[in-house]
């Protein structure tokens, strides 16, 4: 049976792992073989296209409004809940794509130099109160490395 796909990504805005599994669970189940891998492989990509919009507009709508309880919840609900979950499914259904004979591609690792840190430090009683942050940057090539000092709220 092929779950049909609601009309847009709004329709997982209060999803849970209950709501998501059956499509998994239906690309997982659903007959596959050469002659309706690209059908399989397209319905695939328009639910994940559609899950990770509903997941990058509920860390939006969080980022935008850290005080907003629903809009934490659906933030937390996408990242600790549904995420991890679906990371797994993900294996899942690429293993029957081996399984139906096609290779997995090579894995490449890429050093992309990326780090970070953090630290937190008390503001100076006699600080400006007007500023908004302070970019470090510097100098490429010779030294890539930046940094980003903003106040954190209380």
């Amino acid at each position: 049976m092929v779950i049909a796909l609601p009309e847009s990504p709004d329709a997982f805005k209060t999803a849970t792992w209950e709501d998501v599994a059956p499509y998994y669970e239906d690309l997982a189940t659903r007959p596959l073989d050469k002659t309706n891998v690209e059908t399989w492989l397209r319905d695939w990509s328009d639910f994940e296209s559609m899950l990770a919009e509903a997941a990058a507009l509920a860390h939006f709508a969080y980022a935008c409004n850290t005080a907003d309880a629903e809009s934490e919840r659906a933030q937390l609900r996408f990242g600790s809940e549904i995420d991890p979950k679906a990371d797994e499914q993900r294996t899942r259904l690429q293993r029957r794509l081996v399984e139906l004979g096609y290779e997995a591609p090579p894995e490449e690792t890429i050093n992309s130099g990326l780090g970070y840190a953090s630290r937190f430090y008390a503001k100076p009683a006699n600080f400006p109160a007007d500023w908004q942050g302070l970019i470090v940057n510097g100098r490429a090539p010779d030294n890539p490395r930046a940094g980003l000092i903003l106040p954190i709220e209380h």
